[in-house]
């Protein structure tokens, strides 16, 4: 078995069938690059029915992941977001210009202390999760993958800004979602 690259210029269907026509050769084919999944080494990645499963009603991710694991900026506008927790916190967007939990609004955007993002109910602070269904949210999105810890996301790295506009039992008025909406749209370090 012998692998041939054509000269530059000469086209590949012309060098297969000037090889074809040498008594010599059998068959020519080309040389194909394969590459294995890409899949998580999350534990409970088996368990994310909505990832991959068999009866086809997923979002197929193994196969998206074969070509890229990452995202851009995603704003999570939900119950807030548990910024500890293992398969999220290394993917959690950080306002550069704010200094956590001291108070101040130094970026001047209104809210004081997001820096993971803004709480709209109290008009200060990250949005911390209180229910767990914002944290589960951003997990989906972009839950650390192939860490070896829990499950994965459908970006395994990326940027997750934390908008919290339900209280503790799940619920949150829709103009408050708007202002989420708006609070995002006008922070320039989010914008894409």
């Amino acid at each position: 078995m012998d692998r041939i690259e054509p000269r530059a210029g000469v086209a590949t269907s012309a060098l297969r069938r000037r090889l074809l026509s040498r008594p010599e050769v059998r068959y020519v084919e080309p040389d194909y690059v394969v590459a294995g999944s890409k899949l998580p080494n999350d534990p409970r990645f088996v368990e994310q029915y909505g990832l991959s499963n068999s009866a086809g009603h997923d979002i197929n991710a193994p196969s998206g992941w074969d070509r890229r694991t990452n995202c851009s900026k995603v704003a999570v506008l939900d119950t807030g977001v548990d910024v500890d927790h293992p398969d999220v916190a290394s993917n959690l967007w950080k306002n550069t210009k704010e200094t956590p939990d001291n108070g101040k609004d130094h970026d001047d955007n209104g809210y004081v202390d997001d820096y993971f993002g803004v709480d709209i109910l109290r008009g200060a602070g990250s949005g911390i999760d209180g229910d767990g269904h914002g944290t589960h949210v951003a997990g989906i999105v972009a839950g650390v993958g192939s860490n070896g810890i829990g499950v994965t996301g459908a970006c395994w790295t990326g940027s997750v800004m934390s908008v919290k506009f339900m209280n503790l039992r799940g619920r949150g008025a829709t103009s408050d979602a708007a202002e989420g909406i708006v609070a995002v749209a006008r922070h320039a370090a989010f914008r894409i």
